[in-house]
């Protein structure tokens, strides 16, 4: 297998864990132990690999996402994605990985200043998705919380567009809907609208 081949495969399954975390309350048995394990091979690798075709920011990005995954979020991966962004502002993972971390830190306004300049770069489905849950957290209780409701919503909508079959977006407009009701507007149109979009997340 080529270096650039393991390296991708090394990111994927960084990727993989991360979905696994996120979609438990509690860490799965063997998750830890999976992290543990991937850490280990991507030390082995960034030692190994040459620059290029791996330049510096990727194997920050690489690591910071692998080490993200533990619970709690950990500094170093924080630090490391923070690198990545100064050093590849271009690369619109880098500015995902690094929103998440900080979110998972319970720092989501700072999450959604990383989603913000991904977007800078590329208007995506993924970003625009985090975004929309970010902008909306950060705002609770504050004066400008339902112009914040309003602009998750339209993000998500923009997400939603970019492909009707995505589940997470799809959630994230739902969730959107759902703020807007209690907050902006209690009509059975919204009603309706909040929970279509909850089905279709299913």
């Amino acid at each position: 297998r080529s270096v650039m081949e393991e390296g991708q495969r090394l990111m994927e399954e960084a990727d993989d864990l991360a979905l696994r975390a996120e979609a438990q309350v509690v860490q799965e048995e063997g998750l830890r132990d999976d992290v543990k394990h991937l850490l280990a091979r991507v030390e082995t690798f960034l030692r190994a690999s040459p620059e290029p075709p791996h330049d510096q920011a990727w194997n920050l990005l690489v690591e910071g996402k692998a080490r993200d995954v533990l619970d709690p979020p950990s500094l170093r991966a924080e630090a490391l994605l923070a690198q990545a962004v100064k050093l590849a502002p271009h690369r619109v993972e880098a500015w995902n990985a690094l929103g998440r971390c900080l979110w998972r830190r319970g720092r989501p306004l700072e999450a959604s200043y990383c989603f913000r300049w991904g977007l800078e770069w590329n208007r995506n489905k993924k970003t625009l998705t985090r975004l929309s849950m970010a902008v909306r957290v950060a705002a609770r209780g504050a004066p400008d919380e339902a112009k914040a409701i309003s602009e998750s919503l339209e993000l998500a909508r923009e997400a939603l567009g970019m492909d009707v079959k995505d589940s997470e977006a799809w959630f994230a407009l739902a969730n959107a809907n759902l703020s807007y009701y209690f907050t902006v507007d209690r009509s059975e149109t919204v009603y309706e609208r909040t929970l279509k979009a909850f089905r279709r997340a299913e």
